[in-house]
């Protein structure tokens, strides 16, 4: 009986080293700034939350769920069920509703920074609840404490280390978030600026009162040029085309339409990034599904791009659903995803047929799998941090896994890629802006330089 209980203290204490070995290298991960090396963290944090499931250890599956939410959020992953059970775990473990302060207990509630951005000359800062004026603490220094005026703003709130802001006209602009108590934010100018900050809802809104940033402005690459010898092969699907003409939105404005354009303008930045890109569709033609993946798989191509444009009509009208979402394949995935497929894949119900035959679990390579979740996680990333720095209606759909037909039989990472809602009355405007698909498709551009940067 000894033996077996000293066997059994054993196997618990060695589990226990496991999980805490296995916490400390994903957040290493994490901490290290990288795409690759946090999607690593967020899989680490994924595994260690199911074993903790097994051994119904509350404490390790709270913190496994925390990286979850942290990872995914910098990922751009959906990963809203992981914020409500980690909620729900915490109101149910005491030790995770108060804390002692003076010998007395306390609730807990910091706020937390979402993200940071420019908008029409306005630094935003977006926190996952309302800001409070006791949160923040402002003060300026002049000249004489430094060559330049320093405006200081102090938060309480916490934050990841990965939210970076730039600087645009000020002569330094940093944005603190390795306390975990507090967001620091200074700006340096050399002249003394009227600064003013409100607060809107969950939003804390600072107005330079500088001259605004001009809207239609893209940033250019950092001279980077793919080595001839290193050259990658790129297809880009405009989606639907010809009879088919997809989805028709706010003012009849046609899906197959906007994505041709978008289309256009990504080989064209692609191609001065010195990738080699091809096009399912050079003009308005119906092209069938599975010839679509078929031409990417005959150029040897390393990735296959589809794009597509979002709609939800309800009773007739069109609705405020809106949001930027990128999606890989799989044969599991949400409602939402399955809906989205659903209205995609109706197109060719020849193609549909086809596969039916095929058995569709056996066309889907894992490696490929996790490589198209890795080019749609930068994808998303690059057409984030482009749009927002210049228009502030951009929603983080997430990245999502689907059934999409026309991604299927790809033999590279392929992903779809909704730009947004033509039944969406503001987005619709949006889509169909040259300047706003220039901007889109330079963040597409920029998502693949990422992708293969971080995927060599």
């Amino acid at each position: 009986m000894l033996i077996r209980l000293l066997l059994l203290f054993l196997l618990t204490f060695s589990i226990s080293l496991a999980e805490h070995a296995g916490l400390l290298r994903a957040d290493k991960w994490l901490n290290q700034n990288k795409t690759k090396s946090i999607l690593k963290a967020y899989h680490e944090y994924k595994n260690i939350r199911i074993n903790a499931i097994m051994q119904d250890n509350s404490a390790v599956k709270i913190k496994a769920l925390q990286g979850i939410v942290k990872s995914g959020r910098l990922l751009h992953i959906n990963i809203e069920k992981y914020r409500k059970e980690l909620v729900k775990l915490k109101a149910s473990v005491p030790s995770y509703q108060t804390k002692t302060v003076g010998g007395s207990s306390v609730g807990v509630k910091h706020n937390y920074l979402k993200n940071a951005r420019w908008r029409y000359g306005r630094i935003v800062l977006s926190f996952a609840s309302k800001v409070k004026e006791n949160q923040i603490k402002y003060f300026v220094l002049d000249k004489k404490f430094n060559k330049n005026f320093r405006y200081i703003f102090d938060i309480n709130a916490k934050a990841n280390k990965h939210i970076k802001l730039s600087r645009h006209s000020l002569k330094a602009l940093r944005l603190n978030c390795s306390d975990k108590q507090k967001v620091r934010l200074v700006l340096e100018s050399k002249t003394k600026l009227p600064i003013k900050y409100s607060r809107r809802g969950k939003e804390l809104i600072i107005d330079l009162n500088m001259p605004k940033e001009r809207s239609n402005q893209v940033v250019q690459y950092s001279n980077y040029v793919e080595p001839r010898s290193q050259r990658k092969t790129i297809v880009i699907d405009a989606g639907h085309g010809g009879k088919d003409g997809g989805a028709v939105g706010y003012k009849n404005y046609r899906e197959k339409v906007i994505v041709f354009q978008i289309a256009k303008r990504l080989k064209t930045e692609l191609t001065k990034l010195g990738y080699k890109v091809y096009m399912t569709r050079n003009r308005d033609k119906f092209i069938k599904l599975r010839r679509r993946t078929a031409y990417a798989n005959e150029k040897n191509a390393d990735l296959f791009i589809s794009i597509h444009a979002n709609s939800v009509v309800k009773k007739g009208r069109y609705t405020r659903h809106h949001g930027i979402e990128t999606y890989y394949l799989s044969s599991t995935s949400s409602k939402r995803a399955k809906n989205v497929a659903a209205t995609e894949n109706s197109r060719d119900v020849e193609t549909m047929n086809y596969f039916a035959k095929e058995n569709f679990l056996g066309l889907l390579n894992s490696q490929k799998i996790v490589a198209s979740n890795k080019l749609a996680i930068d994808l998303q990333r690059g057409m984030l941090g482009t749009l927002r720095k210049s228009y502030s209606y951009i929603k983080d759909g997430g990245v999502k896994k689907g059934p999409f037909w026309v991604l299927v039989g790809a033999q590279m990472p392929a992903v779809l890629v909704e730009v947004g809602f033509v039944t969406s009355p503001k987005e619709a405007r949006y889509l169909v802006n040259k300047h706003y698909q220039q901007k889109l498709a330079y963040g597409l551009a920029l998502g693949v330089k990422n992708y293969f940067k971080n995927n060599r």
